[in-house]
């Protein structure tokens, strides 16, 4: 999957809204030589919302990987903060939290997201097995 093939996957509606930025997000993990093909074209939507989330996307996973972020990526900011998952009530409990624990270029789109959203899955491995050991007797 590319950044340009979310905006479709986002048109479909599903209810499972995070699904395309999660798919994006594994194949980057996966694929890490086709990394800056995957975030070449710039992606084409009417929603301006959704270009800024997909650009937030793939500003903090270039960023947190030291892959070179695409021009394009810096025209999408939006005026009034927006979770990446369009479900999420601002200023409610999970957007609070999401906030806290964003990543710093989310500021730049005024979109957020917690950096768990795109942690690479041994990552989150490694997350999970220390909370574990620090709750088992």
């Amino acid at each position: 999957m590319r950044a340009a093939d979310i905006p479709e996957a986002l048109a479909v509606g599903d209810k499972r809204e995070m699904l395309p930025f999660s798919m994006f997000a594994k194949e980057w993990e996966w694929w890490p030589r086709d990394r800056q093909a995957m975030i070449a074209d710039r992606p084409e939507s009417d929603s301006h919302d959704d270009l800024c989330r997909i650009s937030a996307v793939v500003h903090a996973m270039c960023v947190r990987d030291g892959v070179a972020v695409p021009e394009w990526v810096f025209g999408y900011r939006s005026e009034q903060p927006l979770a990446l998952a369009a479900s999420i009530v601002v200023n409610g409990k999970v957007w609070h939290r999401s906030v806290s624990e964003s990543p710093a270029t989310c500021g730049f789109h005024n979109v957020w997201f917690s950096y768990r959203t795109l942690e690479p899955l041994s990552d989150a491995a490694r997350r999970i097995k220390r909370v574990r050991k620090q709750y088992t007797p």
